[in-house]
């Protein structure tokens, strides 16, 4: 194996490459010490060689610091990885496994398996099985699981692994496959309503199947400054962000810091992804969301109608919307996810059909966005007229008190470069304009 190892002779860390010699090697290997070695890199030459150097470098585990594998398992086997994991490294730290298959297949472990590292605080496997039943997924402080394929039990799996880690800082699922059973898991209903994790910095849920996400967002406790990312893709047409989240989010503390949120629509009409982005009053991304669609399951107008019954705990204070732009989608829809926000005082509007903002206008008896106190346009195709219009609407019905009193408009980007628009509104609010687009 062609390694890296840190060696500690003066100072705390020293990083040199090693030549591939074992006479090189073992030179460097004797000559320090006592001190912890981080073993990393690739396996040239077969998995002859590989096996080779797995059996010299075993000579060291009492000082492994941190060790990291990467190789192809169809030339070296399940096995070949596993026998790295079988001498006791009471020092280790750090593990990561890193295989080029697309996915790490579950499977019955072909050797015995005992593994000593008491010391262990990061794992991360891409595309690399091992059974989160053995122990060193305890304690853990960092744990990263991508492109593995697990059987229906993963989800409670994975939280009694959670239990056992209360101080567990990051928790990263990406591109994890789950083989559905006829049988629910049973399993399930034993574990408690939610773990708490005061420590958790990072909660990352990305291309794994909504029921898992679901499930195990019902029974994790975050703190207020955690971060939550989630993507989604391959939605059924049915699937929404209910679908996604549990229906009681008080155990999400973080999600009650949320007062400002995007929701930007990226793509063509065959292709639309949805971007949702909140942020806390310190202007911290706190919660992520990516939701993939193409033409024919496009999810923006489902992630938009699901939005106010899936995250109405958010106490919004600012929405924008970004290209928002398809006159197909439902102002109806939209007005109904307004009212799950009660809160909201800014309305930005970033290249979104016309639609959309007159829909703000009152003008039907049943008012939208109560406490709107501020309008921001950007570079959407609204005539003067019906921006007017929507002003001078709800500062009437603001005087009798059904509504906040709309005190602002901005105006950015070059279709507003005409005064028109400017002189129209500026007798009823205070009006501004930016000639650059709305960053």
């Amino acid at each position: 194996m062609d390694s890296n190892i840190s060696i500690d002779i003066v100072r705390p860390l020293l990083w040199t490459p090693t030549d591939r010699t074992r006479r090189m090697c073992h030179l460097l290997g004797e000559r320090s010490g006592e001190k912890h070695t981080e073993i990393a890199g690739p396996a040239p030459g077969g998995a002859q060689a590989y096996e080779a150097r797995a059996l010299y470098w075993s000579c060291y585990a009492n000082r492994w610091g941190s060790l990291k594998i990467q190789c192809s398992l169809s030339s070296l086997g399940h096995s070949g990885v596993l026998r790295w994991l079988l001498h006791p490294a009471p020092a280790l730290e750090a593990l990561d496994i890193s295989t080029y298959w697309n996915h790490g297949q579950q499977r019955g472990l072909d050797v015995s398996l005992d593994i000593q590292m008491p010391r262990l605080r990061e794992i991360n496997l891409a595309g690399f099985y091992l059974p989160l039943t053995l122990p060193i997924f305890r304690g853990l402080a960092s744990l990263r699981l991508s492109r593995i394929t697990y059987d229906d039990t993963f989800a409670t799996d994975l939280l009694r692994v959670v239990t056992e880690c209360p101080a567990l800082e990051e928790l990263c699922l990406d591109d994890l496959r789950i083989n559905a059973s006829t049988s629910q898991d049973k399993s399930r209903k034993s574990l408690p309503p939610a773990i708490d994790l005061s420590h958790l910095r990072a909660l990352s849920l990305l291309h794994v199947p909504v029921r898992e996400i679901q499930y195990l967002l019902a029974h994790i406790s975050t703190p207020p400054h955690s971060t939550l990312e989630i993507a989604l893709n391959h939605l059924q047409s049915e699937e929404s962000l209910t679908h996604a989240f549990p229906s009681n989010l008080t155990h999400l503390s973080n999600l009650s810091s949320v007062i400002d949120l995007e929701f930007s629509v990226i793509g063509d009409t065959d292709n639309r992804t949805c971007l949702l982005q909140g942020r806390n009053n310190a202007g911290i991304c706190l919660l992520s969301i990516s939701v993939d669609g193409d033409k024919n399951t496009g999810p923006v107008q489902r992630i938009m109608a699901s939005l106010g019954p899936s995250l109405s705990i958010m106490p919004l204070q600012t929405l924008i919307l970004r290209q928002y732009a398809n006159r197909r989608w439902s102002a109806s829809a939209f007005c109904r996810t307004l009212d799950c926000f009660s809160s909201i005082r800014v309305l930005g509007f970033d290249g979104c059909h016309e639609k959309f903002l007159k829909a703000l206008a009152y003008s039907t008896g049943r008012p939208t966005c109560l406490s709107l106190e501020s309008l921001v346009v950007s570079n959407c195709a609204i005539s003067t007229g019906p921006l007017s219009h929507l002003v001078r609407s709800r500062l009437a019905h603001s005087n009798q008190g059904m509504m906040a009193c709309l005190k602002e408009v901005q105006l950015f980007g070059s279709r507003y470069a005409d005064t028109d628009t400017v002189a129209a509104l500026s007798p009823y609010v205070k009006t501004s304009w930016n000639p650059e687009s709305l960053v």
